[in-house]
């Protein structure tokens, strides 16, 4: 009996600690986006009121996954996700362009892709 308490004590700050990450992975979207758009994009920023993340450069035809937490608020103990208007700024070949990035709710894990006419396509 003694030998049970023990392992359940040692085992309490293991719980707390992976209960914390799954709160963490719960509420992340993950996105692989892949550049179909025959450009090669020297930087990406994913912006919104809430959002700003910058993801990188990404060459024609490869991809790059990125995660990001979309903004909520806590109401009657559930979680509302804030609405907010994102948009990938995209620098190739030095023009700015600013794409539409779709509505993604918590828990997504999506597929995305560039097209040649600058648009971003759900695969």
């Amino acid at each position: 009996m003694l030998y049970t308490g023990i392992l359940i004590l040692i085992n309490i700050p293991s719980v707390f600690l992976i209960l914390d990450i799954q709160k963490d992975i719960e509420n992340t979207v993950f996105v692989k986006l892949t550049n179909q758009s025959g450009l090669d994009f020297s930087d990406i920023t994913l912006q919104g009121k809430f959002q700003n993340l910058r993801i990188g450069n990404i060459n024609s035809g490869s991809s790059n996954v990125f995660n990001y937490d979309p903004p909520y608020m806590t109401n009657d103990a559930r979680l509302y996700q804030k609405p907010d208007n994102l948009f990938l700024i995209v620098t190739h070949s030095g023009t700015l362009d600013t794409i539409r990035f779709p509505t993604l709710r918590m828990r997504d894990c999506k597929h995305l892709t560039i097209d040649k006419n600058l648009k971003i396509v759900d695969q």
